[in-house]
């Protein structure tokens, strides 16, 4: 995420950070600014903000948070929750 926040920053754009509070865990990426970073107590609502102000979604290789996010995403598309259309790119098929 890292990479991306500072490719973000780069192109004139603001990088956004959600955050999980948890106990054993990192912290939120020091290159997001602080009016954009938001820390969360739960798993469900950074997810439900993140695709609220989504305009598409590219999956890297990552570890179980990023399944878990690909899967809840493409439940809410299959079930028809999600109200409008959202590219997904899978990155890495090697991996996948």
């Amino acid at each position: 995420m890292e990479a991306a926040h500072r490719g973000a920053m780069r192109a004139g754009g603001k990088p956004i950070g959600f955050n999980i509070d948890l106990p054993f865990e990192q912290g939120l990426d020091l290159s997001v600014s602080r009016e954009l970073s938001f820390e969360f107590h739960s798993f469900f609502m950074p997810k439900m903000w993140f695709l609220n102000l989504a305009e598409a979604l590219v999956i890297f290789p990552g570890g179980f948070g990023t399944r878990h996010e690909l899967m809840e995403l493409l439940t809410l598309v299959q079930t028809g929750k999600l109200q409008r259309r959202m590219p997904i790119v899978v990155y890495g098929t090697a991996y996948w």
